[in-house]
């Protein structure tokens, strides 16, 4: 594939594999900053390194399993310092992928905020998947397993918002298990 030569192309790189990588928003963070408004166009070695990276993902391991109406789903996800990232798994294999970078507010908030923000993020992106069925969500957030098991009114108020349509359950898992997204390996 050529050098992309302009933010047009880019943008339409980007969201075709914005549904086959996982950490697509940690991965193309360089790329990103080049579609904004204020910044000129110019690429890069960090640019080409990051368009690479993405090249190889699409056709590296793990590659999308179909999805299964018979299995049960469970959702991975995860929140760094500037994206959110998740995973619909079913016997362990990766169906799909979803990231999104913070916005400019969004990188101001708690950690814990973040992670459950990634939650909801997950919930809403694969609304499809898990309709109906017994989900589990994921999380490496032990703070965020321990509030979700309480009440809600327990819960801080800005939590308390982003839980109110939510009725799952969020079992912690340790970061090292989570091969389909990275843990936080930045510190915020």
């Amino acid at each position: 594939m050529p050098v992309l030569m302009d933010v047009t192309s880019l943008q339409c790189f980007l969201g075709i594999v914005s549904k086959y990588i996982p950490n697509l928003s940690d991965i193309a963070a360089p790329l990103r900053k080049l579609t904004h408004k204020e910044t000129a166009w110019c690429w890069f070695q960090q640019h080409q390194e990051a368009f690479d990276h993405l090249k190889s993902c699409l056709s590296s391991p793990p590659v999308l399993a179909y999805y299964s109406t018979k299995e049960p789903v469970t959702l991975t996800c995860d929140a760094s310092c500037y994206g959110l990232g998740a995973a619909c798994l079913q016997n362990g294999r990766p169906v799909a992928f979803a990231s999104r970078a913070l916005t400019d507010t969004e990188t101001r908030n708690a950690q814990i905020e973040k992670e459950l923000l990634a939650v909801v993020f997950a919930c809403t992106k694969f609304k499809d998947y898990v309709y109906g069925k017994p989900t589990i969500v994921e999380t490496d957030h032990q703070l965020l397993v321990t509030i979700m098991k309480k009440p809600i009114h327990v819960a801080p108020a800005r939590l308390q918002r982003m839980l109110q349509e939510r009725q799952i359950h969020v079992p912690c898992r340790h970061p090292i298990q989570s091969s389909q997204l990275t843990s936080i390996t930045e510190p915020c």
